[in-house]
C-alpha cells in the first residue's frame, strides 16, 4: 500500500477494489455497496501518447467545470438503493475540456453513439471514452462495429472479487 500510494494518491484503492467513494486527492476512501454487474466498452482513440497530459487537463480546469455534487448525490443514492448507477448519473469534470485537449475526439464520441453505445462518457482524463451496455449481446455487438472501423476497443464488466472484505 505503501508504495501504491507513491505511485499515485487513488492507486490503493484499486488494490482492494470493490465499489467506494474517493473524496480529496483519493486518500479519502468511503466503502459503498457493491455496483451490479454492469458492461462497459472502452475505445481508445488512436490520438498518440501525450507527455503529462493528466497534469495538462488539471491545469485547464475551472471552477465552471466543477458541479454542485448532484451527480454524486444521485449515483449515491441510487447505488445504495438499488446498487445501480445510470449512465445520465455519470460526471467527468474533464469533459469540458478534453474535446478541446485532444483533436479529433469528439468524431470517435459521434462514431461511438453511431455504432450504438446508449451513451458516451470520457474515461478518467482521457482519451479513453466508454459506454455502459446493458447486456452481453449489445455489447458484442458494439465492439464487433467499431472494431470492423478499425478502432481499438475493449469489453471490460464491473464485478465482486471473491476476496473483497465489504463483500456480503
Amino acid at each position: 500500500l505503501r508504495l501504491a500510494s507513491e505511485l499515485g494518491s487513488d492507486v490503493p484503492f484499486f488494490i482492494y477494489g470493490g465499489t467506494g467513494l474517493i473524496e480529496g486527492k483519493g486518500e479519502r476512501v468511503t466503502s459503498l455497496p457493491l455496483l451490479n454487474s454492469t458492461r462497459f466498452v472502452l475505445l481508445v482513440p488512436p490520438l498518440g501518447e501525450i507527455r503529462d497530459k493528466t497534469r495538462q487537463l488539471y491545469g485547464k480546469l475551472n471552477t465552471d467545470c466543477f458541479t454542485g455534487g448532484q451527480y454524486v448525490r444521485a449515483a449515491l443514492s441510487s447505488l445504495r438503493r438499488d446498487r445501480t448507477v445510470l449512465p445520465s448519473m455519470m460526471f467527468n469534470a474533464f469533459e469540458r475540456v478534453a474535446f478541446d485537449f485532444f483533436p479529433g475526439l469528439s468524431a470517435f464520441w459521434r462514431a461511438f453513439r453511431e455504432a450504438g453505445a446508449p451513451s458516451v462518457h470520457l474515461a478518467g482524463s482521457g482519451p479513453c471514452l466508454l459506454a455502459p451496455v446493458p447486456g452481453k449481446g449489445l455489447a458484442d455487438e458494439l465492439r464487433s462495429r467499431l472494431e470492423d472501423q478499425g478502432l481499438k476497443c475493449y469489453l471490460a464488466y464491473s464485478s465482486t472479487p471473491a476476496w473483497y472484505p465489504g463483500q456480503t
